[in-house]
C-alpha cells in the first residue's frame, strides 16, 4: 500500500477487530505518505482501529496513523495492534489515537508477543482512559522492542490505577537509544 488513505471505516460488534485494517499470516506493506485515520471499533473487547495484525509481518514507513479511536472493555490499539507479529515502524507519526473503557490499553501501539522495531517515529496526544487504562502511546505485554531515534511526547493515560503515560511494559523487553519521551502524563487515583 503507497500513498494511499484508508479513512472513517468501523467496526460494529463485541470482538470486532481491524476496523481499518485485518490481515493474519501475511505479509502487509505501508509506505511513502499513506494514512490510516479516523477508523474506530467501537463495541468493545475490539482491537486495532486502524490496524491488526495477526501473527503477521507489518511493515510501515514514511506514514501516518492518526486519530483512530476504540471504546469498551479490554480495548487494545486504537492505532495499531501488533498480536505475535514482526512490526518494523520507521518514520512515521503516530498521533491522537485512543482508547476508552476499563483496561484500555496501547492507544497508539499495542503488541502482544513477537517483536517491534521502532526507529524515526514521533508517538504524540495519544490517550488511553478508564480503570486500569495501561500505555497511551505504546503498551507492550511480552514481546522484544527496540526504539530508536524516536520521540513520545504528550500522550496521557487516566484512570483509577491507571500507569504508563508513555510506555507499559508487562513481561516483554524494551530498549529505547537514542530517544525522548517528554511530556507524557498519568492522572487518577493510584495512579
Amino acid at each position: 500500500m503507497n500513498n494511499s488513505s484508508i479513512t472513517g471505516n468501523s467496526t460494529s460488534q463485541t470482538l470486532g477487530n481491524g476496523g481499518g485494517i485485518y490481515i493474519a499470516n501475511g505479509v502487509l506493506n505501508i509506505s511513502d505518505y499513506s494514512y490510516i485515520s479516523g477508523n474506530s471499533a467501537p463495541a468493545g473487547q475490539a482491537d486495532g482501529a486502524g490496524i491488526f495484525g495477526n501473527q503477521a509481518i507489518l511493515n510501515i514507513s514514511n506514514s501516518t496513523i492518526s486519530g483512530n479511536s476504540m471504546s469498551g472493555s479490554n480495548s487494545e490499539g486504537a492505532g495499531i495492534h501488533s498480536r505475535d507479529s514482526q512490526l518494523t515502524l520507521t518514520d512515521s507519526l503516530i498521533s491522537f489515537n485512543s482508547t476508552t473503557g476499563t483496561q484500555s490499553e496501547g492507544a497508539g501501539l499495542y503488541i502482544h508477543g513477537g517483536s517491534a522495531t521502532i526507529d524515526n517515529t514521533v508517538f504524540s496526544q495519544n490517550s488511553t482512559a478508564g480503570s486500569t487504562a495501561v500505555g497511551a502511546a505504546i503498551a507492550n505485554v511480552g514481546g522484544d522492542v527496540v526504539i530508536t531515534r524516536s520521540t513520545l511526547a504528550g500522550n496521557s493515560t487516566q484512570g483509577t490505577g491507571a500507569s504508563g503515560g508513555a510506555i507499559h511494559n508487562l513481561g516483554g523487553d524494551v530498549s529505547i537509544i537514542d530517544s525522548l519521551l517528554s511530556d507524557n502524563s498519568v492522572s487518577g487515583a493510584q495512579a
